[in-house]
Order: structure tokens, then C-alpha cells, then sequence
């Protein structure tokens, strides 16, 4: 019974694979926080007022940042410089700020925008803290930046149900 077990738990992570568009995280590196850019839309926004974040922020005076975030590299198309886009960690990337640590560790992926898009959406989604409304249009936002990907393939990615992504869409409209 546990050949079984243990085979179909490999063969999920052999189907879990990355796409051809992302790359596996690299060594750990630390980063200063003045070369990383936000990215501009957020499924959860900081909250600076919480208690939950002056907790973290303490946390991260007093210990540094445990866990490190994630982000790609990219160029500013103007001046050509390099710096480092946020994909997972705002609140952790926020609280380094605000307690004054000068550099954060992260894990540096390559990435299209979809594939961000959709990164950022599976690392919130058992988050209670996410807003549906903001979900749904995240999910909107998948599709509109790859125009040859369908509902059921995006569902079929997220492992979810076709009815589901739709019944999320319906959200929004």
C-alpha cells in the first residue's frame, strides 16, 4: 500500500513540473531592498496599521528575515539599470523597510508576466486575508496577458475545476 502511495505522490511531482517559461530558484541572495520594485498590483495589500504587521516588523528587527522572498530580474527601459521585481513577499519585503534592514534574502526566478501573475495568485490562495473580488481579477488578469490560454488550461495549471475558474470570473463581471 505504500509503493502505491508513494507512486502516485511522485507522479504528481513529476507532473508539477515548471513550465518552459519559469526557471527554478537559484541560490539564495541577498538583495539590497533599494534594487527590488514592487509590483503594482497586490492581492494583499499591507496593511502598515495592524497589529499583524507592527508584530512582523518587530519580528524582523529582532531576528532579520527568516523566510526570503521571491523575485525576478529586470531592466528598466529607460535607463537600461538593473533591478529586481517583487513576485512573493510584500509584507515580508514592506517590514524589512520599515525596520530598517538594509538588504533582504531572495530567490531570483525567470518569469513572463503571466507566470508571475499566476505565481502571485497560487501563493495567496489558502490565504484568508485575500479578497475575492481582487482574486477574481487576478485570475482575469492571467488570461488577458496570454491570450492563447483558455479557462480550462488556466484551471487544469491551478488545479482547480473549470466551473470553479468560471464561477470566480463571474465575480467580476
Amino acid at each position: 500500500m505504500k509503493m502505491i502511495a508513494q507512486s502516485m505522490q511522485t507522479k504528481r511531482i513529476v507532473q508539477s513540473k515548471p513550465r518552459e517559461t519559469m526557471s527554478k530558484p537559484n541560490d539564495l541572495k541577498h538583495i539590497p531592498l533599494s534594487l527590488i520594485r514592487e509590483n503594482q498590483i497586490a492581492l494583499r495589500p499591507v496593511d502598515r496599521d495592524s497589529e499583524k504587521y507592527a508584530g512582523l516588523v518587530d519580528s524582523i528587527k529582532l531576528m532579520g528575515v527568516m523566510t526570503p522572498i521571491t523575485v525576478r530580474e529586470l531592466r528598466d527601459n529607460e535607463s537600461g539599470q538593473k533591478y529586481y521585481g517583487l513576485i512573493d513577499g510584500l509584507h515580508r519585503y514592506n517590514a524589512a523597510q520599515d525596520a530598517g534592514i538594509e538588504e533582504i534574502p531572495c530567490h531570483i526566478l525567470t518569469m513572463n508576466e503571466a507566470d508571475v501573475l499566476k505565481a502571485q495568485l497560487m501563493s495567496n490562495i489558502h490565504k484568508v486575508e485575500t479578497d475575492p473580488v481582487e482574486y477574481s481579477r487576478q485570475l482575469a488578469r492571467i488570461l488577458s496577458h496570454n491570450p492563447t490560454q483558455t479557462a480550462a488550461s488556466l484551471a487544469a495549471e491551478l488545479g482547480m475545476s473549470e466551473t470553479w475558474l468560471s464561477a470566480r470570473l463571474g465575480i467580476i463581471k
